[in-house]
């Protein structure tokens, strides 16, 4: 009887259950369109803070052209890194109209605090722009992460690498000034090992984020980012080339800025730049004059080359 008693306790539990179970619920009436019927969406209203954010950033980009970074030329150097502090008056104007809408710790504050801190570097003022590395590592967190990376980021984290280099291109740029007018040097000699290291170290950081972010490498906002970046220390070695007396020894701070640069230019873009054909009025002058920059290196890098290389070379850049 006990069995018997189980085995229909053991029956009985699913029933209960079964009884206790929500009902099924009804299916609710579907909308029915019409075939014809075109339901329009909503378009997302663009933010005013990145729209504000986008215009500063071509501005800053015009300006960074026409005043720091010319068309290569038989001394490759930034000239007019030095401006006593004038430059970029267009960039500084919107920066200040648009940070007093934004709080210290927001990402548009960020943005524009790295972008004040690249102003002040290449406008010589060093001293405003190393006081201002404490305020460019909060930034480089809060653009830890893609885009804000790629826009900013990238600068932020490089910022104290950047300053060291410049500063010693300044000293070599301004004694050069002087010693062509026939006066005393302002500054000590260059320290073109600083230089170096400021590149090479940059360069360390490019190539991991590179690795890290194979697909963002090559986007257009690299134009500030890593792009940007790496067309700096591409400078840098081109500065040291210039202290080299063998062809071949130059070849090798050339290839290490047109590789570097590389990193973020499609192979497309690479072989027009080297074929000199990189003219496209959909470019931006920002983009074209880092095409020039990279085509002008590495023509200098097969320029100390065999013939034999330079056929091997042209090969591979073939379309």
């Amino acid at each position: 009887m006990r069995t018997r008693d189980f085995l229909s306790a053991i029956l009985v539990i699913p029933l209960l259950i079964g009884c206790y179970s929500a009902p099924p619920r009804k299916a609710e009436p579907q909308r029915v369109q019409h075939k014809d019927t075109v339901i329009r969406m909503k378009k997302k209203a663009p933010d005013p803070a990145q729209a504000a954010l986008e215009e500063i950033r071509k501005q800053y980009k015009a300006e960074f052209v026409e005043a720091v970074f010319p068309e290569p030329g038989n001394q490759p150097a930034l000239a007019w890194a030095a401006m006593n502090g004038k430059g970029f008056p267009k960039t500084l104007k919107a920066i200040r109209t648009v940070d007093r809408q934004y709080g210290t710790g927001s990402r548009e504050h960020a943005h524009l605090t790295v972008l004040k801190g690249m102003i002040h570097l290449q406008t010589g003022q060093f001293r405003s722009a190393s006081a201002m590395e404490p305020d460019i590592v909060k930034a480089a967190s809060l653009l830890s992460s893609p885009p804000d990376l790629n826009r900013g980021g990238l600068i932020a984290r490089n910022f104290k690498h950047l300053v060291a280099g410049w500063s010693e291109i300044t000293k070599y740029n301004e004694n050069l000034k002087a010693r062509n007018a026939g006066k005393l040097f302002p500054f000590p000699s260059t320290n073109f090992g600083k230089i170096q290291a400021a590149a090479d170290q940059i360069g360390e950081d490019l190539r991991s984020h590179a690795k890290e972010n194979p697909l963002r490498i090559k986007d257009p906002d690299s134009d500030l980012g890593g792009l940007h970046v790496a067309s700096i220390a591409a400078a840098f070695y081109a500065k040291c080339a210039t202290q080299k007396r063998e062809k071949k020894e130059k070849a090798v701070f050339y290839k290490k800025g047109s590789d570097l640069m590389g990193l973020f230019l499609t192979e497309n873009e690479k072989n027009l730049a080297v074929r000199g054909q990189q003219r496209n009025p959909s470019i931006s002058s920002c983009h074209l004059r880092y095409l020039s920059w990279y085509g002008w290196l590495s023509k200098r890098v097969q320029e100390a080359m065999s013939p034999n290389q330079r056929k091997g070379i042209a090969s591979q850049q073939k379309i």
